[in-house]
């Protein structure tokens, strides 16, 4: 039988109003008793508004640390109703920066974003507005704000937010009048460029002095203390209610589902499927197969022929609502083809033209779809050499244009 999980809000939402007095909007929650779902969804809907206050994002994001994927998700479906969507998603933008510190669970989720919804509009035909400019038609978002959030970005998504930043745009802050925006602007440069330490003393020379240099990191450095809190939410499992003493339950989530007690993202509502019997050894596995897919990070099942490898793999993607097409299921074998797994030009019509048409892996990674390689080990080393930049960094590598 699949476990029901809860969260006790009580202790959390407490510590937050205690810290937070000037804001009344979750203090009508502490003195109702029991929450009917139409309750806790108004909890959600409030946290996730006050989530992209600057003032409340680093509370929001340790207090509700156990359900941040949702609090975020509803955060973004807010922005996307909003009649002030750029202002808006500079708040969000910044609250995805502080918050990554102390959500690791918010890595993707915040990447997959600042691809889809960049910061800076380098290549449309808006240019970036200086802040003099912009503060009068969008929130009070400040360019030492916008800078401080690139800046969190790089240092806690590494690699990943430097393919997705652009460098041109950043420029421009440069020759910024506030020495501390210049400051972050320069450190943002220095990661995007993976300047040598001869580099990086040559290029904060141009804009620093020696004492300045030393002002600044000592300004800067450690500027955000990290703060424990013992009234965190936590889940534990529970029986199935409706209405609850002041708890949340994995029920109330519209955009993420509960895996034995890890909060992942859902691809699209779940479908029907046969589900696995729900013994101790088949949760534990499951637990582990979704810590990995919440950080990340490629994952290696092994065991003997029918010990349900792919079955526990299918079921993790039936519950996140993942069918047939958005999980790639590919064979290797020794005869294994790379033309099929990446691509290949193809003749048309036309006589002497060809066009790229990409293989099966190509087309899963691009659609960010997850891709179940069944017998890797038998794979030759000319496919393993393919698979390599995609399972160590993400990334699949082939040079192509779309018609020769």
């Amino acid at each position: 039988m699949e476990a029901n999980y809860s969260a006790s809000v009580l202790p959390a939402l407490t510590s937050f109003c205690e810290r937070h007095p000037d804001i009344q909007r979750l203090c009508g929650f502490l003195s109702k008793q029991i929450w009917n779902p139409a309750d806790r969804q108004r909890l959600l809907d409030r946290l996730a508004e006050l989530f992209l206050h600057s003032s409340c994002t680093h509370d929001i994001a340790i207090l509700f640390s156990s359900f941040i994927l949702e609090i975020a998700e509803k955060a973004k479906l807010t922005i996307a109703n909003s009649n002030n969507s750029h202002g808006k998603h500079l708040e969000f933008y910044i609250a995805l920066s502080k918050s990554l510190k102390f959500c690791p669970d918010l890595k993707r989720f915040t990447l997959q974003y600042l691809i889809c919804t960049p910061v800076f509009k380098s290549h449309s035909s808006v240019d970036y507005e200086p802040e003099k400019k912009r503060i009068k038609k969008e929130s009070q978002v400040s360019d030492l704000g916008i800078i401080q959030a690139l800046w969190r970005f790089l240092q806690y998504l590494g690699y990943d937010a430097a393919v997705v930043t652009s460098l041109e745009p950043l420029l421009k802050f440069l020759t910024h009048d506030d020495r501390d925006v210049k400051w972050f602007a320069v450190q943002c440069v220095i990661r995007l460029m993976t300047m040598s330490s001869t580099q990086k003393d040559v290029f904060l020379s141009r804009y620093f002095s020696r004492n300045q240099q030393r002002q600044l990191t000592i300004k800067h450095c450690n500027r955000e203390k990290s703060i424990t809190h013992d009234c965190c939410c936590q889940f534990r499992t529970t029986t199935k209610v409706t209405v609850t003493k002041q708890s949340i339950t994995e029920a109330d989530f519209s955009a993420s589902v509960m895996v034995e007690g890890i909060l992942l993202r859902k691809f699209s509502d779940k479908s029907p499927f046969e589900p696995l019997v729900h013994v101790q050894s088949t949760r534990n596995h499951l637990r582990r197969l979704a810590m990995a897919v919440t950080s990340g990070s490629p994952v290696l099942l092994q065991g003997p022929v029918g010990s349900g490898k792919t079955s526990l793999v299918e079921h993790l993607a039936h519950l996140t609502g993942r069918d047939t097409s958005a999980l790639v299921k590919l064979q290797l074998g020794d005869q294994t083809d790379c033309k099929a797994l990446i691509g290949t030009y193809c003749s048309t019509s036309v006589p002497g033209e060809f066009v790229w048409r990409p293989g099966v892996l190509t087309q899963a990674v691009v659609r960010g779809h997850w891709v179940l390689l069944e017998d890797i080990d038998f794979a030759p080393m000319e496919v393993v050499s393919v698979l390599m930049p995609l399972l160590e960094n993400n990334t699949l590598l082939f040079l192509v244009t779309e018609t020769i």
